[in-house]
């Protein structure tokens, strides 16, 4: 099934957690809104290389064109954002404590994603990535609560 230009442009809302602002929806027209036909042509290959998909959509922040390609292979690329890395630096015995959306540059969170990440994902036999990103998402949301906190003092 191919995507729509309404398909994405729900997606990355989805993704924002709100309405983009105007910066956003200008980027989100102009970067990935007017690439829909090569969406759907990587969507339907079997298999691209990264670097094709690099070649048209390096101008995107690291969460926004991650998001991009889990949408476009949602069976091979995970979803990323500060939860899922500070999920896995708490299992990993890594620092946890100062991932936010900010702390973290763009390109710093695309080698976490595609060095890291990806290979640990990959390492996985049969792993549901959903149900991986949504305990990932959840846990690592916990563990930067007052909660958290609260309960190891």
């Amino acid at each position: 099934m191919e995507y729509t230009i309404d398909d994405l442009q729900q997606l990355f809302i989805w993704k924002n957690g709100m309405n983009l602002s105007f910066q956003k929806q200008n980027s989100l027209e102009k970067k990935v809104l007017a690439k829909l036909e090569i969406i759907n042509k990587l969507k339907t290959k079997q298999d691209f290389e990264l670097i094709e998909f690099e070649q048209n959509f390096n101008n995107l922040t690291a969460v926004w064109k991650i998001f991009l390609l889990h949408i476009i292979r949602p069976d091979r690329y995970p979803i990323y954002d500060q939860h899922i890395n500070r999920a896995f630096n708490f299992i990993h015995g890594l620092d946890y404590k100062n991932i936010s959306a900010d702390s973290i540059t763009n390109k710093s969170k695309e080698l976490f994603y595609f060095n890291t990440y990806l290979s640990f994902i990959h390492s996985l036999d049969n792993c549901n990535l959903k149900t991986l990103d949504e305990a990932f998402f959840a846990f690592g949301q916990f563990i930067n609560t007052k909660t958290y906190a609260q309960m190891v003092k």
